[in-house]
């Protein structure tokens, strides 16, 4: 007697590529790598109207959670990473999927590395320039002594005031009390009524003594604080109040 032996099917394993490229996030903001994917599974028996449309959809979710953390440049690491996880089986409940694996390759488009060639351009720029604002254009003598060695031929007649005024500029800006410093100035510079370094000194060494007098006495400048107070300015000093003139009546 003859029994009939009952063969296992055996699922027939799906391959499938998916030539367009999928655009997956990047450690940059706003720059995407373009990833090309091929993959083979075994379907199952839950029924589901487009499969590839939902191998596809995983395979990227997955993908992204390794490119994320990988910069723009490092594509080839990014695509090595990622093609180690989708190579281990894996599979989808919803559609009753297994043993799915996938490759990828993942590649930087013209336009993304244009874009990211000027991203690193601009920030090599700014970082320049706030290395030159902090270690020489808050240095009045270090931005003098640069800009001779630029232009020798002003070595006789630069203006070394209008680098120190520079200098404090970027130093202080963005300080409150930069203002006064500015008021300052304009009490010492030409286009003041009372154009005397000696009459700026004065005023603020005269606020100093009434309101922090120990701070000039920390300083032993009490002798040289009375001897400019009282000395004469070229101007006279509004502070003071002018001698009482005859009335012409009297």
């Amino acid at each position: 007697m003859r029994f009939r032996q009952h063969r296992t099917l055996v699922p027939e394993l799906h391959a499938c590529t998916f030539p367009e490229p999928r655009p997956l996030r990047s450690q940059e903001a706003g720059i995407k790598f373009s990833a090309v994917f091929s993959a083979s599974w075994l379907p199952g028996a839950a029924p589901h109207r487009d499969l590839d449309a939902l191998v596809i959809t995983d395979l990227v979710r997955r993908a992204e959670d390794f490119t994320c953390h990988w910069a723009p440049e490092d594509a080839l690491s990014a695509q090595d990473a990622v093609n180690a996880a989708l190579g281990r089986p894996a599979r989808i409940p919803e559609a009753d999927i297994c043993s799915l694996t996938a490759q990828v390759r993942i590649h930087l488009t013209e336009e993304a590395a244009a874009e990211m060639r000027g991203r690193r351009a601009d920030r090599a720029r700014v970082a320049r320039l706030r290395f030159l604002k902090y270690h020489l254009h808050s240095d009045p003598e270090l931005l003098l002594l640069d800009h001779l060695e630029r232009h020798p031929q002003d070595v006789l007649t630069v203006d070394v005031m209008r680098f120190q005024r520079l200098s404090r500029s970027l130093r202080t800006g963005g300080a409150e009390w930069y203002p006064l410093l500015d008021c300052l100035e304009k009490l010492c510079s030409k286009d003041s009524p009372h154009h005397n370094d000696i009459y700026a000194m004065k005023m603020l060494l005269r606020a100093l003594r009434e309101t922090v007098p120990e701070l000039i006495d920390h300083h032993g400048l009490g002798g040289k604080v009375e001897l400019l107070l009282n000395s004469p300015t070229v101007e006279s000093d509004p502070l003071e109040l002018p001698d009482q003139q005859p009335d012409a009546g009297e």
